[in-house]
C-alpha cells in the first residue's frame, strides 16, 4: 500500500499506453497513407523512417537516464506522426516515377532530386518548431520539445538516407 503501489500502478498503466498507442497510430497512418498511395507495401515503407526515429528518440531518453512519464510516453507518437511526412513525400514521388522509368535506382535518383530539399526543410522546420518549446519554464514541456525534435531529426535523416536505399532494392 502507499506510494510504491500507486507508482507501480501508474507505471503499469503507462506501459500499457506505450504498448497500445504507437501501434494504433502506426496502423492509422498506414490506413491513411494507403488511401493516398494505393499500395500497402509503399504505405508501410513510408512510415519505417519515422518508426526508426521514434525508437532512436526513446534510446536517447533512456540514455539520458530519464524515466517513463506521460511526456516521454507521447514523444514517440509525435515523432511517428510528424516524422512520417518525409517518407510519404518520397514514396509518393517514387511511385509517380514508375511511369517514367522501370529502373528503381533511377526512380530513387529522380524522386530525391524532386523532394530532397523539401524533405530537409521539412525536417529542419518541424524540429525547430518543437525546439521552440525550450523557451517555456515548464520542464516537462521542455523535455517534450527537445526529445521530439531529436526524434524528428533522426526520422528525417533516415528518410533521406535509409528510405531511398530500401526503395532502390524493392
Amino acid at each position: 500500500s502507499g506510494n510504491p503501489v500507486v507508482f507501480a500502478s501508474v507505471l503499469d498503466l503507462l506501459t500499457w499506453f506505450l504498448l497500445i498507442l504507437p501501434p494504433l497510430v502506426i496502423a492509422l497512418l498506414i490506413l491513411v497513407f494507403f488511401s493516398t498511395i494505393g499500395d500497402l507495401r509503399l504505405s508501410a515503407m513510408a512510415i519505417v523512417p519515422a518508426i526508426l526515429g521514434s525508437l532512436w528518440a526513446f534510446g536517447v531518453i533512456f540514455g539520458a537516464g530519464m524515466r517513463i512519464d506521460i511526456v516521454t510516453l507521447i514523444v514517440p507518437i509525435f515523432v511517428i506522426v510528424m516524422g512520417s511526412a518525409d517518407g510519404l513525400h518520397f514514396v509518393t514521388h517514387f511511385q509517380e516515377q514508375s511511369t517514367a522509368s522501370s529502373d528503381p535506382v533511377q526512380r530513387v535518383r529522380s524522386a530525391l532530386s524532386e523532394v530532397g530539399v523539401p524533405m530537409i526543410l521539412t525536417t529542419i522546420s518541424t524540429a525547430a518548431g518543437f525546439l521552440a518549446l525550450l523557451a517555456t519554464d515548464v520542464q516537462p514541456i521542455r523535455q517534450l520539445g527537445l526529445f521530439t525534435a531529436i526524434g524528428i531529426t533522426f526520422a528525417g535523416v533516415a528518410s533521406f538516407f535509409s528510405l531511398p536505399a530500401l526503395m532502390s532494392r524493392f
